[in-house]
């Protein structure tokens, strides 16, 4: 009880999300997420969506796996230029003369 109040201190966001909730939801709200602000949103999302306690974990985790680990686009990226034919690389553009001929056009233009 006493980490749900800390973890809830306003009565008008109990009354308006959180009373709503079982009180399962409430302890995988309070156990799996620190910030108020995000415990609110998924709170609400479990509401909208009738989740049950072990799809809002689903959710929680979810969203929360692989927050640490970079995307990797850069990578893609540079393997996809190397891995262009050697008798195509004359023909195309190089990556510096397409963000040049970019830098020149207005973003309006491009939609």
């Amino acid at each position: 009880m006493r980490a749900f109040v800390e973890a809830w201190p306003e009565p008008e966001i109990v009354q308006r999300v959180v009373a709503q909730l079982p009180w399962r939801q409430n302890i995988a709200l309070i156990e799996r997420l620190d910030d108020q602000e995000t415990r609110l949103w998924y709170a609400e999302q479990t509401i909208r969506n009738g989740w049950s306690q072990p799809i809002l974990y689903m959710q929680i985790e979810y969203a929360l796996r692989n927050l640490n680990k970079p995307i990797g686009i850069a990578e893609w990226e540079t393997r996809l230029v190397e891995k262009i034919p050697d008798d195509l690389k004359g023909s195309l553009p190089t990556v510096e003369e397409i963000e040049a001929e970019l830098g020149g056009i207005d973003a309006d233009e491009m939609e």
